[in-house]
């Protein structure tokens, strides 16, 4: 049975039944997956998935159901489990089924020519982007990784007010990690492209980098321990703000796992700190026209010039603070529960170059690497220590790479002592959101090197 079909005899059975209050959410996805190994294919995976979801209000208490079958037991089962998970876990949160915003702004997300390439293509596309790591340097010793990703997706909502909605996509990732070997110094680097287009692939250009980022940790050199002032590098600020970016969400500021709350119109980051959420950015690979409770998405400014201007919400955390849901509901699946999560969430470019913020800074590190991320940052208080990677930074001109070094601080304190935002915004590849930043100049931050 198809799932317009399904959806359909779910619709008529709930008539049937008195069901009056209940909403489907559709989500179906398919990705194929490449990886090129010595010239030769050493994976090729497609993997297909179909989810439905049945949410049922009953007498103010709420019941799920969950399939991935098609047929008239399927639509049975949901509606039957539906019902008897109803209130099964209790809870004072307020439940609604959503009727709808007065309009949707038009995304764009689907491209017929990305659809259009064929298995070959990405096989021969990938083979040549290993060709190009092994081309970048006689120094290559290893290209461990690479890999050419292409993801379809498409989500649907329909419930009993009429409500039905339906929004589609899809995207090609690439990414290469390659090892180079000079003298006795081996290091390891990963680059990365994620299109939604078929016009602008650069996969020779992903390949180089990789080399170029391995080349460049060779020949660290140590530092002492003290405070220092950084400069931050996009990919490794874009990993910061995804680790903390829970912060900016009302459903943890409501559970006591941010300090963000009731900070609403107060000042907690510099003036030239703006961070926004953009479902509707072109090009993003989180853009969408509603959220994953129907709500109409649209572009925001979570902190603009320092000040918080809003917390995410979706319309449960909205209904308790008693404000507008924000359009930030997001499922990580048809079985999924409902979060809040940003969309397309970036830092707010300005107008320096990386090398115009190095000759601000003058003497200090650039950072281009960070880890530990998940054991080594506590969101709820914001402090981090991170195994980091970088550069030294000598009368404004990046110099020798460092490495065996840490940093540590705190996040909301970070905040407030960004001195300056650089123009090179660069997204990361993405999660259940997608996040993005620029090159960000900081105060000082604590280095324990030698």
């Amino acid at each position: 049975m198809q799932q317009k079909a399904f959806i359909e005899l779910v619709m008529a059975k709930a008539k049937e039944r008195g069901i009056a209050q209940w909403e489907l959410y559709a989500a179906r996805g398919e990705s194929v997956k490449v990886n090129i190994y010595k010239g030769q294919v050493e994976d090729y995976k497609v993997n297909t998935s179909l989810g439905i979801s049945l949410r049922v209000l009953q007498e103010g208490r709420v019941g799920y159901a969950y399939t991935e079958a098609l047929d008239e037991d399927a639509a049975d089962f949901l509606l039957n489990r539906a019902r008897q998970n109803s209130g099964v876990v209790e809870s004072d949160d307020p439940q609604q089924i959503f009727a709808g915003s007065a309009g949707y702004e038009p995304v764009d997300s689907y491209s017929p020519k990305l659809a259009a390439l064929t298995p070959q293509w990405k096989i021969e596309a990938a083979m040549g982007m290993e060709k190009a790591a092994w081309a970048a340097s006689d120094k290559v010793k290893t290209v461990s990784a690479c890999t050419l990703q292409s993801v379809e997706y498409d989500v649907t909502i329909v419930n009993c007010t009429g409500l039905s909605l339906t929004h589609n996509g899809n995207a090609l990732y690439a990414y290469v990690e390659a090892a180079v070997q000079d003298g006795d110094a081996v290091q390891t680097a990963l680059a990365y492209g994620c299109y939604t287009g078929a016009e602008d692939f650069d996969f020779d250009g992903i390949a180089r980098r990789a080399v170029s980022l391995a080349l460049d940790k060779c020949a660290a050199v140590k530092v002492p321990s003290g405070n220092r002032s950084v400069a931050i590098e996009n990919e490794a600020f874009c990993d910061i703000l995804e680790t903390y970016s829970g912060i900016f969400s009302a459903e943890n500021t409501q559970k006591g796992m941010s300090r963000l709350a009731g900070k609403e119109g107060q000042r907690i980051a510099s003036e030239v700190f703006s961070l926004m959420d953009d479902p509707l950015l072109r090009g993003g690979l989180q853009s969408r026209p509603f959220d994953d409770e129907g709500v109409a998405t649209y572009t925001k400014a979570v902190v603009e010039h320092g000040v918080l201007k809003t917390l995410l919400h979706n319309l449960k955390t909205a209904a308790k603070q008693r404000v507008t849901t924000t359009g930030n509901a997001a499922k990580a699946g048809a079985a999924a529960p409902i979060v809040v999560s940003p969309s397309n969430f970036y830092v707010k470019p300005g107008t320096l170059s990386q090398q115009q913020l190095l000759q601000e800074m003058g003497q200090g590190l650039l950072i281009t690497e960070v880890q530990g991320l998940h054991a080594g940052a506590n969101m709820v208080s914001g402090d981090f220590s991170l195994a980091a990677r970088g550069f030294l930074v000598e009368n404004g001109v990046r110099g020798a790479a460092v490495d065996e070094i840490t940093v540590a601080g705190n996040f909301y304190e970070l905040l407030q002592d960004i001195v300056a935002v650089g123009s090179d915004l660069k997204f990361s590849m993405p999660s259940q959101s997608y996040v993005g930043a620029p090159t960000v100049l900081i105060k000082k931050l604590a280095v324990s090197g030698q």
